[in-house]
């Protein structure tokens, strides 16, 4: 079930916009909707905090006092979320299955002062690219137990250590997802030992953690910036983190100070159809999907490329990947994203990010699925032309 919540809003009559991306988990029990809940909860009551700052403030709040106000909606929808899974009728669905959410958020101020403030808790992302090129003007940094940072971070605050056990189940080494346990060395709670989700910060609802390890994880990364000067639009795009899982934009590579990854799906979003049109090889290049096809002999004996002749890459690629997938929601899925790209029209016509802004989010969100990321990938964009602003709705699977 998809547990997301990657959603805008126009705030102040226009002179704010309010980008959110949440994710919802839980660690037990996958099919309740529970994480679902704490992720709308986060998004809608920070949304609802920053309607009425911005309608007593007005539209000059420069990026400082955007940050407080971000900061400030975000302590309330924790106040919100644990209240909901405080409820006598919740308890029993919180200890078995144990729900939490990251977020990112931006708030755009474009209309007066040009400038936005941003938070990052966990996994999900926001970057500002240019809408014309897919240059990556300004990304977040996601918090992973794989950042010395976060670990150094955890260390300082008291009584607890940080050890990683090893790659995750079913992620290639070169994802760099890793599980984590976190081991309390001193104080009331030594001894105990608790395997912690992959993002290194996260809002966990209950009363399962002890509050040291719970307050730990909630701090958010908050910050702002001016929006830079660009002849070219510019746009903000937002998503979850399974638009990388798989490395279905290519692996991370620590030695850049920019994440490659983002900087191949910045490209693609602002060239779709030049990008899936001509660029296919360097689209597939470093995939998991490619790594499993040229390394992996054994998951191709019986898969014959006779099927393949005379078909196009993308249907090739779709072929591959039902063979391998483990069931068959999993080959449906990626059947509906085979059709759903073709719906686009990214590969009939000349598409791009700022001529059909939905179509090249849909061809994006549906390219990730194809090539083995998460299936309910989910991200959205907002395009600003100087003065202007024209909204792409956020693009769903």
């Amino acid at each position: 079930c998809n547990q997301t919540r990657t959603l805008s809003y126009t705030l102040l009559d226009g002179e704010f916009t309010f980008l959110v991306t949440a994710v919802g988990h839980v660690e037990r029990d996958p099919l309740t909707l529970l994480g679902g809940t704490v992720a709308k909860t986060v998004a809608f009551t920070m949304k609802e905090f920053l309607v009425e700052e911005t309608r007593m403030k007005g539209g000059d709040i420069g990026g400082a006092e955007m940050s407080d106000m971000l900061r400030a909606a975000f302590q309330h929808a924790c106040v919100e979320a644990d209240g909901i899974c405080a409820q006598p009728a919740c308890e029993e669905e919180v200890k078995r299955c144990r729900p939490g959410c990251t977020v990112t958020a931006v708030l755009v101020n474009h209309t007066r002062l040009d400038c936005f403030a941003f938070l990052q808790l966990g996994d999900c992302f926001a970057m500002l690219i240019n809408a014309a090129t897919g240059e990556v003007k300004w990304e977040t940094q996601e918090n992973y137990f794989t950042d010395p940072n976060e670990l150094d971070r955890y260390g300082k605050a008291g009584s607890m250590k940080v050890e990683t056990i090893g790659t995750r189940m079913n992620t290639f080494e070169e994802e760099r997802r890793v599980d984590t346990t976190i081991h309390f060395v001193e104080g009331p709670n030594q001894g105990l030992s608790i395997p912690v989700p992959e993002a290194a910060r996260v809002l966990k609802c209950g009363m399962f953690l002890p509050e040291e390890l719970k307050e730990t994880q909630r701090v958010p990364v908050v910050g702002f910036m001016p929006l830079p000067v660009s002849p070219d639009p510019l746009a903000f795009f937002f998503g979850t983190p399974g638009l990388f899982y798989k490395n279905s934009f290519g692996p991370p590579d620590p030695e850049w100070d920019t994440d490659q990854r983002k900087v191949r799906l910045a490209i693609f979003l602002a060239r779709p159809s030049s990008r899936m049109c001509d660029d296919y090889r360097l689209l597939m290049k470093d995939t998991g999907l490619q790594k499993l096809w040229t390394d992996h002999p054994d998951l191709w004996k019986k898969y014959s490329r006779q099927c393949e002749q005379g078909e196009d890459w993308l249907k090739q690629c779709k072929m591959r990947v039902c063979h391998i997938v483990p069931d068959q929601n999993w080959k449906e899925a990626v059947d509906r994203a085979y059709k759903e790209i073709l719906k686009s029209g990214v590969l009939e016509k000349n598409v791009t990010l700022l001529s059909d802004t939905q179509a090249a989010l849909d061809a994006l969100v549906h390219f990730a699925t194809m090539v083995l990321s998460d299936n309910t990938v989910s991200a959205g964009a907002l395009v600003l032309v100087p003065k202007a602003v024209a909204s792409g709705a956020a693009g769903e699977m």
